[in-house]
Order: C-alpha cells, then structure tokens, then sequence
C-alpha cells in the first residue's frame, strides 16, 4: 500500500494536501508599457497545503514538535516522491478525542 510519510511517521489515507506551484513574474508599469520579467520555474516557490480529519494525537503531536521546532523534514508524498518542507502554518481542533489538523508545507529547494 502507498502511504505519504512526514518526517518518516507514516500518514493516514485521509491526509489530503494540494500542491501550489507558483511561477517567478513580475509585471513593471511604466509610462507607456507593461514591462515583463519571467524566470525559469524554481521549487522553492511552491507549497503545499495539507488537511486531515480525525487524526490521532500521535499524528497531532508529531506535526506540533515540528512547527514548534521550526526545522525542515522530509515529507513523502503518495508518489514516493521525497520532498523537504518547512511548515509555515499549522492549526487543529479537538473533535472527540481526535483532532482536525491543517497547515501549509513550504517546499525547500
């Protein structure tokens, strides 16, 4: 079975997290035109955003220490592919014993 992995502890099937690739332009106004800078795509300008319902407080805390740390790690995703984030953002909500947790990963190049 695939699984996505943060900082090896592995994540559930109920993880979901949507990549944001972003391009390098920058528009310039001038006085009689629009002036252009475009830049080849570079990884480090993505980020991912991540959301999972009804985590245990195992997953819970592992994502606490990290932002709490504020260190790169590892984050796996469901195609094997090794990437390291930082976690820029992160919030949850107790539901029942279990949590609701969200965040953002920048991707770091």
């Amino acid at each position: 079975m695939i699984t996505a992995r943060f900082d090896g502890q592995v994540l559930p099937l109920n993880f979901h997290y949507i990549k944001h690739p972003k391009a390098r332009i920058t528009t310039q106004k001038t006085i009689i035109a629009d002036v252009t800078h475009t830049q080849t795509y570079y990884e480090g300008d993505s980020s991912l955003s991540f959301d999972c319902k009804f985590c245990s407080s195992t997953i819970y805390s592992k994502f606490l220490t990290v932002y709490k740390a504020s260190t790169s790690i590892t984050f796996i995703d469901y195609d094997s592919a090794s990437t390291t984030v930082l976690l820029t953002e992160y919030s949850y909500e107790e539901e029942s014993g279990l949590y609701n947790i969200s965040g953002t990963m920048k991707v770091m190049a």
